[in-house]
């Protein structure tokens, strides 16, 4: 148990061109009931009276110390906040923001409890007059006790009914950010919260979790998260987008939900991005730099992502596009790149495929499942259900459309498709570029059958 004289407690608030907010948010910094040992203002090389204000408030508290700096970015400004800090704990605090009377008083009554990584915290929404907000994704308390947990426990329950990214909404033990070398992405000032957040909970071995909302989030219609879309954003959004692939293939059972809705969000912003161009290829270009694999590796998962997480077919070209950019580069390390993204993409499909692979009927005995097609569609659909669902029970054969006497594939007779059986129940469809021919051979021979559409509404098939 740590003791409560050992416990002290630091806010870090980037300031950037903040002067008409920046004032109520240091006033909710010292008005606390419990005061903070230390509270770091970081000018970023703000061009309006923003360092004026923080100096001023320097002169009038003891616990406040401001630092300033030419213009370098949200995650440059943070960083140096973690550098300058000599407290136990850090919290974040935007500069438009405001916490909780209480918050410090509640953190160290948490941390005088439990010995942990970090303390979690809800918070509201404060919407400015004109702007309106009905949804709280940084109310947690429906789906999560309060408690200690892993911090992967935390991620897996968290996502994906409550998605948010905000690093706001916890304190971090100091100690613990420096020795897993968690900092934030320089030179990226959109989503750079993300990859802190997540490595942060996925390094952690007991974090605690309150539901008190200590934090108040100011939502306005011209705030970072609320405006559309430009470049920048779209390109710090592909690399973070990367970056959370590699850690999500590090930890893929804690954290595949939040990739998952993680991709929704980028690809919002790069959907409205597009639409201020000609064209989605001149739109990957300019996103990539020249010869860069990265971006463009990025970008496919995006948009497989929305394929798969919202059936959004209408995306295929895209896709299409993305990967015919990628395998016109030769760099053999490049190569190895499109095959990696090929395997996530495939993996990515196979769990989308889960809940309808679990209506197929081989778990009926007594049952005869005939398969429309001999291709590896078909083999990948039988070897995918044992992966994913378990012991085929069912009779099994295969069907093709001119398919000769006594043919056999994986053991199993193959029937022409006008000479099915009679008693065979259900016909399931292999292949979506063929589905149409299959379901009208299938119609014209007169079979009696449940037909099986695994691709009704989807636009790929099992297998690349």
């Amino acid at each position: 148990m740590i003791g409560r004289n050992r416990i002290t407690v630091a806010a870090v608030v980037p300031v950037y061109n903040a002067e008409k907010y920046l004032p109520q948010c240091i006033e909710s910094l010292v008005l606390q009931t419990e005061p903070f040992d230390e509270v770091l203002l970081i000018d970023d090389g703000s061009s309006d009276n923003s360092l004026d204000i923080c100096m001023n408030y320097q002169c009038q508290y003891a616990n406040i110390h401001v630092y300033s700096h030419k213009n370098k970015g949200v995650s440059y400004t943070r960083n140096r906040g973690i550098a300058e800090c000599s407290s136990n704990f850090i919290l974040f605090v935007d500069s438009d923001d405001m916490l909780n009377a209480c918050t410090v008083n509640t953190v160290k009554q948490c941390l005088n409890d439990v010995e942990c990584d970090m303390i979690l915290y809800d918070a509201d929404i404060v919407c400015e007059e004109g702007f309106e907000r009905k949804d709280n994704p940084y109310d947690r308390r429906k789906w999560i006790s309060e408690g200690a947990m892993q911090g992967c426990e935390f991620l897996q329950k968290m996502f994906p009914e409550c998605y948010t990214t905000t690093i706001c909404t916890m304190a971090y033990r100091r100690d613990f950010l420096k020795r897993n070398r968690i900092l934030f992405p320089v030179g990226i000032n959109y989503a750079e919260d993300t990859l802190f957040m997540l490595q942060s909970l996925l390094s952690s071995d007991l974090v605690y979790y309150t539901a008190k909302m200590l934090y108040h989030r100011r939502c306005r219609a011209n705030s970072v998260t609320t405006s559309a879309a430009d470049q920048k954003k779209v390109s710090d959004s592909f690399f973070v987008a990367g970056k959370v692939a590699d850690i999500m293939l590090a930890y893929m059972q804690h954290s595949q939900n939040y990739f998952d809705n993680y991709i929704a969000i980028v690809l919002f912003h790069f959907m409205v991005a597009i639409q201020r161009k000609h064209s989605f290829e001149e739109q990957v270009k300019s996103v990539c730099k020249e010869n860069e694999l990265y971006n463009v590796h990025n970008l496919a998962m995006i948009l497989f992502h929305a394929y798969s997480v919202w059936g959004a077919g209408d995306n295929l070209s895209n896709i299409q596009t993305a990967f015919r950019l990628i395998e016109n580069w030769e760099n053999l390390q490049q190569k190895k790149a499109v095959g990696q993204v090929k395997w996530l993409l495939q993996k990515t499909y196979e769990k989308h495929l889960f809940n309808k692979l679990k209506l197929l009927p081989f778990d009926k005995e007594d049952v005869t499942v005939i398969i429309y097609g001999t291709g590896t569609a078909a083999k990948a659909i039988i070897s995918l259900y044992r992966e994913k669902i378990g012991k085929i029970y069912s009779r099994i054969a295969f069907v093709r459309t001119k398919a000769s006497q006594d043919e056999v594939y994986m053991g199993q007779p193959v029937y022409n498709v006008k000479n099915i059986p009679d008693d065979t129940q259900y016909i399931v469809i292999s292949s979506y570029r063929f589905r149409n021919e299959m379901k009208e051979a299938l119609r014209t021979s007169g079979v009696q059958g449940c037909v099986i559409d695994l691709y009704e509404n989807e636009y790929f098939d099992i297998v690349w």
